[in-house]
């Protein structure tokens, strides 16, 4: 799915976004997982300008329902390419995980791991860190890869993980993608 259309409310019809409200370009994946463990990469290329007012990038998981911060709140647990994790759709102003921006062209790794309930991240194949810890429930919700712009430019490919996984974890097999704002 992507943020290029708004949807009505209940998914079963799409139009073109109204004029002059603002709009955040996504990519959310079709493969949502609940229980276990999964792990994904994306190759980011954000417009070198990324780290001006309004624009940035983010790669994490979010619920089905999700579609941007003008949709109705939902879980989306990400991080910004300005070092800052947020733990809901309709957030602006994340937690501050990271103490550099990430480069505007990187790699970013995504392990969640419903068994210890936490979810990793890696940067060009390099652990940064445990962003999320999870209160654990019995039937949790599926969380899905999603990867957000603030502007059209910018282009996001789902790649095969190169990051240092922990022992045992296998990359989650989905099909090459790719996404372009």
């Amino acid at each position: 799915r992507s943020g290029a259309v708004m949807l009505t409310g209940d998914a079963t019809a799409a139009r073109m976004d109204p004029a002059g409200n603002a709009r955040l370009y996504y990519c959310l994946g079709t493969l949502g997982v609940c229980r276990g463990e999964f792990a994904f990469e994306v190759l980011v290329q954000a417009p070198s300008d990324v780290f001006t007012a309004g624009n940035f990038f983010a790669v994490g998981v979010a619920c089905k329902r999700y579609r941007g911060p003008s949709g109705p709140a939902c879980a989306a647990y990400v991080l910004r390419s300005d070092g800052a994790v947020l733990s809901q759709s309709d957030s602006t102003v994340g937690v501050k995980f990271l103490d550099r921006a990430l480069p505007a062209t990187c790699r970013v790794a995504v392990h969640v791991d419903l068994h210890r309930w936490q979810m990793s991240f890696y940067i060009d194949s390099k652990p940064v860190g445990v962003g999320f810890r999870f209160t654990p429930i019995s039937d949790p919700e599926p969380l899905f890869p999603v990867v957000l712009f603030g502007r059209a430019g910018g282009s996001a490919v789902l790649v095969p993980p190169q990051a240092d996984l922990p022992d045992g974890v296998s990359p989650t097999r989905l099909r090459h993608q790719h996404h372009h704002t």
